[in-house]
């Protein structure tokens, strides 16, 4: 009856250890990430008149939030920073909660 228990345990390993190598895989799966700042609706003739120095008015003010989405769906919340490198990036402020991302893709 033991020699069951430590066959279980022994296959029970080798199926955690399998689950973790799928897992490791999955986690080296590139996903596409943006970051929206804000966005607009210009006609067409508008559009055709952009050019360098041209400023686009978006719907959010100076100080506003970001919405981060990775594969089209959003994830979360966050405020544009500057790094210690002098790079832009964002700085996560709120994870969105399931209800949220559903929203968000209807």
């Amino acid at each position: 009856m033991e020699e069951n228990v430590v066959n279980e345990d022994i296959a029970d390993d080798g199926a955690a250890a399998a689950e973790q190598a799928n897992m490791d895989i999955l986690l080296d799966v590139p996903l596409v990430v943006h970051v929206q700042v804000g966005q607009t609706r210009m006609p067409l003739r508008e559009v055709l008149k952009l050019g360098p120095g041209s400023i686009l008015r978006l719907n959010k003010n100076e100080g506003d939030g970001v919405e981060l989405y990775i594969n089209g769906r959003l994830i979360a919340n966050g405020q544009i920073i500057q790094t210690p490198e002098g790079n832009i990036g964002v700085e996560v402020t709120s994870i969105v909660t399931r209800a949220e991302r559903l929203r968000s893709v209807t």
